[in-house]
């Protein structure tokens, strides 16, 4: 070993050098003595040449060089024959080849006795070394340029052994400005103790670290850098460096920094913002609230915490919310604004005032919706009320001129459509003026409001009743089939106006002058004009009555109406009688019972059926008016009868359906003295089809006093059978259609013989109407038919007993 600790070579032999000589594939070495001739050659390269070695012994090298080469050989041999040890690298171009030339003084006994020359093949060098020069260029280029630092540090402490050019342009540093500096000597000391731990890691095997941290600047500012480490090892694997890649991540912190300031003042005020503020998914999902929206929706944050908007959106505003969503998603519109309800966890519903927009990622794909959501309740009630007040009578409440005239044109645009018609009353108190004169305006402005009451309470749903002003009312009837329609709503407007009102604890009496007309037009303002001229005729012709705007509604129609008005007034004179037909036993012979049938006897025209003056009269208080007569009537005189006889009373469904009627029923057997055994009311079977919770209640209590109750023409409708379950009947007459086919017709034979064993299997009266043979009459009590009804037993007569 040496002083320095370094490994001394051994002596080598001739032989070994010689065969290290030969072996060499591109080297040789040369002997010249000093005439210049060879005296030695070993080694392959001279073979390059087309020479062999023992080819130059003895030979000058004038013989053998070409005169290029001995140009450049010759001078440099005199100089090594001088002492003088030099290289060269000369090109051969010839050869496409490079060789480096070592020359030097051979040395024997301390005297220079010849020059060495060592040639060596360079040319694979040459070429690795030029490759490596354009990569070092474009390696500077690259290192020059890139956004990146790239530095190499000892293990030990940390200083740097290579900097990359970058440096000056990130870091503002030259590079071999910072070459053999420590790095924690550029690291803020508060980032310090993070880079020691990162770099730690390294040398405890981790094989890669980062971290984020501030690197001095010659001025003494401070960029934020992120750097990559790596360890560098050598081949046992020991870490013998550590390579860092760092890049300015200034302009990211900032961003970082204002986002994050952002974000604080984002979250406060959404946290403390009056109005709603919330986060949704784009299925509509609520995943952030703020206090403001929960106060707003009645409901807290754990709430609505995942609830749908859907499910608290009001079902006629949900349509318009997902379309507006769908919008935004597709990218028709980047924001939204909607006026909305939603439903509070009570029912009730708030009006508010929705504002969207969507958030979409780097990508563009939606990301979440933000939403700010406004109470506008009280806004919304105030458009509501000005509406109402712009469209409103004040007084009564009811629509006035502005709106009737907006549903008119709907109604005949909708008539014109469907082919059906439009009905306009035009009402006019009569006598108004004189209660205002009378009782004074206040008790005037309180009777318009109690016929405003009367009126709406007496259409048919869906009709809207209007006040003009002063005591002017229009009535407008849509979707109409018939005049009769019409008609029977101008009978319960005059009915409901002729009863007493106590106004202010004054009774006053007044009656109403009614105007109508029916069409399909389109004006509005004509059908409007014609009821109106039709209800001065009806003032011209007296008080309360009803006149027809006959061009409107044709010859036939407009005789019903004046029918129907003139048969209430009829009624209020007593016009009417109770005619009375036998029912009879067919089993035992003899009469037990008489239907009432009631008559009219007009003063001009003479005594009228009910086929010349009911029309339509049943669905109408007119009707109702009417049976009542009847019913007292038909009870008087059946009490005077033999003990077994029973009234058949026909009623009409809108009377069994009125509130009062078995009080009514109940008051009229008690002022008549009739027991209710003897009263049998007769019904028919369409009643059972729109048959009320008022119908059945009624049905039910009258069975329960001990009135009968009948099921009128059975068999002729689809719900016969189902009356008899429905309703608590006793009996059922046969109609007359049935028993017309009797006894020769097979299927009216058949048909009948199937009824009676019906009613007989449940108990139930039979009776069969329209006999008018005696063979129908023998036919029928041979089936087992109790009763029988018909001409052949008698026409209806006013005085039976």
């Amino acid at each position: 070993m040496s002083s320095d600790g370094r490994a001394q070579a051994p002596d080598l032999d001739d032989r070994v050098v010689r065969t290290a000589l030969t072996s060499l594939p591109f080297a040789s070495v040369l002997l010249v003595d000093g005439d210049l001739r060879y005296r030695a050659a070993v080694g392959a390269a001279i073979t390059v040449y087309g020479y062999r070695a023992q080819d130059l012994i003895g030979r000058k090298l004038s013989e053998v060089l070409t005169a290029e080469t001995l140009a450049y050989v010759e001078p440099a041999m005199h100089r090594a024959l001088a002492g003088e040890s030099f290289t060269e690298v000369r090109e051969n171009p010839k050869l496409g080849a490079s060789f480096e030339l070592t020359y030097g003084p051979a040395i024997e006994g301390g005297a220079v006795v010849g020059a060495l020359v060592v040639v060596r093949d360079v040319t694979a060098e040459h070429r690795a070394l030029a490759e490596l020069a354009a990569n070092e260029r474009l390696h500077h280029m690259l290192l020059s340029q890139t956004s990146d630092v790239i530095v190499l540090t000892t293990v030990e402490d940390g200083r740097y052994t290579w900097v990359s050019p970058s440096a000056f342009r990130v870091l503002g540093w030259r590079h071999e400005e910072l070459l053999g500096e420590a790095v924690y000597d550029f690291v803020h000391p508060d980032d310090a103790p993070l880079v020691r731990a990162k770099r730690s890691a390294l040398l405890d095997g981790a094989e890669q670290t980062s971290a984020t941290y501030r690197f001095r600047r010659p001025g003494g500012g401070w960029t934020w850098v992120e750097g990559q480490v790596r360890p560098v090892r050598d081949a046992e694997g020991a870490v013998v460096a550590l390579l860092t890649t760092a890049r300015d991540v200034s302009d990211r912190r900032r961003l970082e920094a204002e986002l994050s300031r952002a974000r604080l003042v984002f979250e406060s005020a959404f946290a403390s913002a009056p109005i709603g503020m919330a986060l949704l998914s784009v299925d509509g999902r609520f995943i952030k609230v703020n206090n403001a929206v929960c106060q707003l929706l009645s409901r807290d944050e754990t709430s609505l915490l995942g609830e749908t908007f859907q499910a608290i959106t009001h079902p006629d505003d949900l349509a318009a919310s997902l379309e507006l969503l769908k919008m935004m998603l597709d990218g028709s519109t980047s924001v939204g604004r909607q006026e909305k309800r939603f439903l509070r966890p009570d029912g009730s519903t708030v009006w508010c005032l929705l504002a969207l927009a969507l958030v979409r990622d780097d990508d563009a794909r939606p990301r979440f919706f933000i939403s700010q959501t406004q109470d506008i309740t009280e806004r919304k009630n105030a458009q509501r009320e000005m509406e109402r007040l712009a469209t409103i009578d004040a007084l009564t409440g009811l629509p006035n001129r502005m709106l009737l005239m907006d549903r008119l044109r709907h109604a005949l645009n909708q008539a014109q459509r469907s082919g059906l018609l439009v009905g306009v009353l035009f009402v006019d108190l009569d006598r108004f003026k004189e209660v205002n004169d009378t009782y004074g305006h206040h008790v005037g402005d309180e009777l318009l409001r109690q016929v405003a009451a009367r009126l709406a309470g007496s259409t048919r749903i869906g009709d809207t009743t209007t006040r003009l002003g002063g005591d002017e009312f229009v009535v407008l009837c849509e979707q109409v089939h018939t005049a009769d329609e019409v008609a029977n709503v101008a009978e319960r407007i005059r009915a409901a106006l002729a009863e007493p009102f106590d106004v202010l604890g004054h009774e006053v009496r007044i009656s109403a002058s009614v105007g109508i007309t029916v069409g399909d037009s389109d004006s509005g303002e004509a059908l409007l004009q014609e009821a109106d001229r039709s209800m001065y005729a009806a003032k011209r012709g007296g008080r309360g009555r009803i006149d027809v705007y006959s061009e409107a509604l044709g010859t036939i129609a407009a005789d019903q109406l004046a029918v129907h008005a003139a048969l209430a007034e009829g009624i209020a004179r007593g016009e009417l009688r109770v005619f009375y037909q036998p029912i009879v036993d067919l089993q035992r012979g003899g009469v037990m019972g008489q239907e009432a049938l009631v008559r009219w006897a007009h003063p001009t025209r003479g005594l009228l059926g009910p086929g010349a003056f009911l029309r339509g009269a049943d669905r109408s208080p007119l009707g109702v008016a009417l049976g009542e007569k009847v019913l007292r009537m038909a009870c008087a005189a059946a009490v005077t009868w033999p003990d077994g006889y029973a009234v058949h009373v026909n009623v009409s469904a809108r009377h069994l359906a009125e509130p009062g009627f078995v009080a009514f029923v109940k008051r009229c057997l008690s002022l008549s003295g009739l027991a209710p055994a003897r009263l049998v009311l007769e019904i028919t079977e369409s009643l059972v089809l729109a048959a009320s919770r008022s119908t059945l209640a009624s049905t039910t209590a009258l069975a329960d006093m001990g009135v009968g109750l009948c099921l009128d023409d059975f068999g002729t409708g689809y719900s016969s059978v189902t009356a008899l379950h429905k309703l608590p009947i006793g009996g059922f007459k046969i109609d007359r259609s049935f028993v017309a086919g009797l006894p020769g017709n097979k299927t009216s034979a058949s048909l009948v013989d199937g009824l009676i064993s019906l009613g007989a299997g449940m108990g139930i009266d039979v009776v069969a109407e329209g006999i008018e043979t005696r063979e129908q009459a023998l036919w029928l009590a041979a089936h087992g038919c109790a009763h029988g009804q018909g001409f052949l037993f008698g026409r209806p007569v006013e005085s039976p007993v």
